[in-house]
């Protein structure tokens, strides 16, 4: 039996599929079996994976498109190995990536998923995401940070059930999978860059653009009520909806909430332990900068009440605005004033 079965979903990439192939049949970790799924394509991308011949390839041919979520499960279920590594037909994986993911495997027997750094094709740009467990977990509260073509994950969740992604979460399966699997083992991020990766207007980040940012938010509330509850988890993200109610006493009543909830957070987690607490509070802080700027900077309503806020908050923390930013802000404050009355809040 092989020690790693690499999926490989493709559909219409026949520009790209014949390297990214190559780049998996050449590692210098040999003992795969490699399973390439064509979910229904229409250009030359079937003939072209024809052409391989090497025993260790595994070829599926859907008649229709199914999509990349009934693929990577299809993939999992008549996988014969352990350990799963994605590859995505437009990329070009490093020669060493399998041997250096699976000695990490080999070394942390609790190690559930490992991932890494990618380096941009065409482009003098390397994306390198947080590397070790804790800063990862935190991180996923802000973003996927963990790079899907990138990753080697066991096939199992510890009560042995089979691994498999959810189709509700349209253009971010991948994310929504990391929120449950973190809760399984430890997560890593190899330092190296063990991939090439192709951005192009084919890809799903670009044409489902709007799906994944919505989805996105949701598997970030999802991982957040791992310490709270839902209606804290989904109004602690909701600022974007406070922005639009273009209502200077909500903007500043969120924010007096969002005061008070990151007290309460701080305390919830050293009694849960859920995130690590150096970590999470730098994630608190940031968020809380976030919801800073937006209501002085992004908002569209000002007044006197606003100004008065501002000019507080500014004394006491310098460094949140640019000095442009803040006379900026200060100015509209001024512009737009309708009633001279002031906010008391604890800074």
């Amino acid at each position: 039996m092989p020690k790693i079965s690499v999926i490989m979903p493709v559909y219409n990439c026949e520009q790209f599929v014949h390297e990214s192939i190559a780049s998996i049949l050449n590692q210098t970790f040999s003992d795969f079996e490699f399973i390439i799924i064509d979910d229904g394509s229409k250009d030359q991308t079937l003939q072209i994976i024809k052409q391989f011949n090497d025993n260790r390839i595994v070829l599926i041919e859907n008649v229709n498109n199914l999509g990349i979520v009934e693929c990577l499960n299809y993939g999992i279920s008549i996988s014969e190995c352990e350990l799963i590594a994605r590859m995505d037909g437009d990329d070009i994986a490093h020669p060493n990536r399998f041997e250096l993911q699976y000695d990490l495997f080999q070394n942390y027997s609790d190690l559930i998923l490992c991932g890494s750094s990618i380096a941009v094709i065409n482009e003098e740009e390397r994306i390198d995401f947080p590397l070790l467990h804790d800063e990862i977990k935190v991180e996923l509260l802000n973003s996927c940070c963990i790079a899907h073509p990138t990753v080697m994950f066991k096939k199992h969740f510890k009560n042995g059930e089979i691994i498999s992604y959810n189709k509700n979460f349209d253009a971010c399966e991948d994310y929504e999978l990391w929120s449950r699997l973190i809760q399984e083992g430890r997560f890593m991020n190899h330092s190296k860059s063990l991939l090439q990766y192709r951005k192009h207007s084919n890809q799903i980040s670009f044409k489902k653009h709007l799906n994944q940012k919505n989805n996105s938010l949701l598997v970030k509330m999802k991982l957040f009520q791992l310490l709270t509850t839902k209606e804290i988890s989904e109004k602690f993200f909701s600022i974007n909806e406070i922005l639009k109610k273009k209502d200077v006493g909500a903007e500043l009543d969120y924010l007096n909430w969002i005061f008070k909830q990151i007290q309460f957070l701080i305390t919830e987690n050293k009694k849960l332990q859920i995130f690590d607490s150096l970590h999470f509070s730098v994630f608190l802080d940031n968020h809380l900068k976030k919801v800073i700027k937006a209501i002085f900077i992004s908002s569209s309503v000002f007044n006197y009440k606003k100004k008065s806020y501002l000019v507080d908050y500014n004394k006491k923390h310098p460094m949140i605005f640019s000095k442009i930013d803040y006379f900026k802000s200060l100015l509209k404050c001024v512009l737009c004033y309708n009633k001279k009355s002031t906010l008391s809040i604890d800074l």
